[in-house]
Order: C-alpha cells, then sequence, then structure tokens
C-alpha cells in the first residue's frame, strides 16, 4: 500500500515547493488532520493525507489516508499532529521523501523518529517542557511498538498491537 502514498506525493511534490514555500530545516504542517474516530475503540481513521514536512528528517512525512492509529500514545494528549506522524515513522513502512524530488530517503533510526515526535509537538505549540517529557516516555516505552504494524494495517491488526 505504500505504493499508493508515493503516487500521491509525487502528485504533491511540486505543489509543496511551489505553494507551501517550504524552507529547509524550519518544520511545517503543510496540510491539516482531518480524521474520525473509530466507534467502540480508541482508535482514530485518517481521512485525508496529513503531510507534514520535518527539519529534523529534512523531508516530507505523508499519513496516509486511511491508516488507523491511536494518535498519541501519551495520556494527556496535547497534538493529534505530532500523534501521527510518529505512529506514521514507527511503521515498518513509515519512509520520509526528500522535499527537492520523489525520492524516498532511508528509513528514520527509532532515535530520529522520537526527535520528529518533539519537533512536531513544539510546532503544534506544546510547551518545551510538556514535549520532552512525552519524548522522554517514547524514548523508554517506545520500543514496545516499534515496527509492529504496517502503514495501512487493518482495524483488528491494528487493535490487536496499539489495544
Amino acid at each position: 500500500m505504500l505504493v499508493a502514498s508515493a503516487k500521491r506525493m509525487k502528485q504533491m511534490e511540486l505543489d509543496m515547493r511551489l505553494v507551501f514555500g517550504i524552507k529547509r530545516g524550519t518544520p511545517q504542517f503543510l496540510t491539516h488532520v482531518c480524521q474520525e474516530a473509530i466507534p467502540k475503540t480508541k482508535l482514530y481513521r485518517l481521512l485525508k493525507d496529513f503531510v507534514v514536512y520535518s527539519g529534523v528528517a529534512d523531508g516530507v512525512i505523508v499519513c496516509p489516508k486511511g491508516m488507523i492509529a491511536d494518535e498519541e500514545s501519551f495520556p494527556i494528549k496535547s497534538s493529534d499532529e505530532a500523534g501521527w506522524v510518529h505512529d506514521t515513522l514507527y511503521r515498518k513502512d513509515g519512509v520520509v521523501f526528500h522535499v527537492n524530488g520523489y525520492v524516498k530517503m532511508p528509513q528514520l533510526s527509532r532515535r530520529k523518529a522520537d526527535a520528529v515526535f518533539d519537533e512536531i509537538s513544539k510546532l503544534d505549540n506544546v510547551s518545551n517542557w510538556f514535549s520532552w517529557t512525552k519524548w522522554l516516555v517514547v524514548r523508554v516505552l517506545g520500543y514496545n511498538s516499534w515496527h509492529k504494524l504496517n502503514m495501512l494495517d487493518d482495524l483488528e491488526t491494528v487493535k490487536k498491537v496499539l489495544g
């Protein structure tokens, strides 16, 4: 299913550079989160691609339409956007695309994915201390969900892993 996201990314790449005016090194939301709660679960499904530029990753991250996740696993929710990006990067097939062209970059390490989580939390106006606290929790506990899911796994598979 990564191919679907890659095709959408190729279509959007020129628009992102021209319309959004990406400044390398400066994180920015390129689209907004559009999600729906899945009844009788603590999970959500993206209704549209959610796209972010990360200065830490120096690339564009696409959270694809149809992806199911728990937003932020942290008990106190503060940034849906950071949760979606982090869940995307924790998937086996989570990728970052180079902003200067349609090039899939090597998958980020868990450490770098956690740094992107911190970056996007701050971009979403989460305070430095709270963002650092969330970063510390994912550094300590995140290994439990690292590479356990694929990007577009079905609801039952996601429920088994995320609960």
